[in-house]
């Protein structure tokens, strides 16, 4: 039986086993009514002790994944479902992950059972939700937002191991060091940003100057502020880095490209400035920010946005569950021309 234990692996043998058979039941590789190995057989394939595949066939059995025979062993559950169950791991609930939860469930329709658990951004709390999952599902979506020492980085490696192979889907930010068959639709912040800066180019020339408002906590600013100041040096304009904004700042000629939350007090303090100073915003003053929300568009007859598309997120995660192969894909990313460049 396609069954490898894995040494370095964290997790026992006898849960390796639990995951590996509930994997080979629901991806039909082990059809109902399937006879498994006897203890002595399995034992001797994998070099464990009867004992350990007897605990693994028992956990099975108390799940319901398979049932027993007295006298002749143990037979695959006869049960067939017809829905994938998917878990959802993200940080938190925001316009963003909606975006991408909309277009994960208009690609898979009613064909699957989606649960969604928040980590908040917390490795710990990650790890101790995967480990409660595995072999409750049947595809993985992570959203892996974390500040990451050595340490952490390599707890969070071992905890998406885990998951059975090609079962995993990992979404927005790619995580380096991670090997083995799983998906990616992931975003390259810097070279995303400066791709926009050459898309809007013809929008900047009536401006001298630019000043990014970077907050120094945003887990993907500086790759972004990187990005962006790379290209904007390339024009014949001023640039400067700040990680707050005074009304100081406001000056005929500025655009201001603010990352984080647009909802948050910065733009709108820009906003009350040019009203306050007279300058006219897209033409005296720019303003763009930093993903998009659905108050941008309506703000002072819509504010520029540079953004990720996070519902085509969930639709390319939704494609690749109902074809059942996972890929690694750049997610589409652009910018949003409107009244305030």
């Amino acid at each position: 039986m396609d069954i490898e234990i894995r040494p370095n692996n964290p997790e026992p043998p006898y849960k390796q086993i639990v995951s590996r058979i509930e994997y080979l039941a629901a991806s039909g590789k082990l059809p109902p009514d399937t006879q498994l190995p006897s203890l002595a057989e399995l034992s001797e394939q994998l070099n464990v002790s009867p004992e350990t595949i007897k605990k693994s066939y028992a956990l099975l059995k108390d799940k319901g994944k398979v049932y027993a025979k007295q006298g002749v062993g143990y037979f695959i559950s006869g049960v067939i479902r017809t829905k994938s169950r998917i878990l959802m791991l993200i940080d938190g609930l925001d316009p963003w992950k909606s975006d991408v939860q909309k277009g994960l469930s208009d690609t898979l329709k009613h064909n699957s059972d989606l649960t969604i658990r928040l980590h908040n951004k917390d490795v710990d709390a990650f790890v101790d939700l995967l480990d409660t999952a595995i072999g409750s599902y049947d595809w993985y979506i992570v959203a892996p937002h974390f500040t990451l020492d050595r340490n952490k980085a390599a707890k969070l490696i071992s905890a998406l191991s885990r998951i059975p192979s090609g079962r995993l889907i990992i979404i927005d930010r790619k995580i380096t060091g991670l090997e083995g068959n799983f998906g990616e639709i992931v975003q390259d912040f810097g070279n995303d940003a400066a791709s926009t800066i050459k898309e809007m180019k013809p929008h900047l020339t009536h401006y001298s100057r630019a000043v990014i408002l970077s907050p120094s906590a945003g887990l993907y600013s500086k790759e972004i502020r990187e990005g962006l100041v790379q290209e904007l040096s390339k024009l014949k304009m001023e640039v400067r880095t700040e990680s707050s904004y005074h009304s100081s700042m406001m000056a005929l000629g500025t655009v201001f490209i603010v990352l984080g939350q647009t909802s948050g007090q910065i733009p709108f303090s820009i906003l009350r400035d040019c009203e306050r100073m007279g300058l006219k915003l897209g033409v005296a003053v720019g303003l763009v920010t930093y993903n998009d929300e659905p108050t941008n568009e309506f703000i002072c007859g819509g504010i520029s946005c540079l953004t990720s598309d996070f519902y085509k997120m969930g639709c390319l995660a939704g494609e690749m569950i109902n074809s059942g192969q996972v890929s690694k894909i750049r997610n589409p990313f652009s910018i949003k021309l409107r009244n305030s460049l």
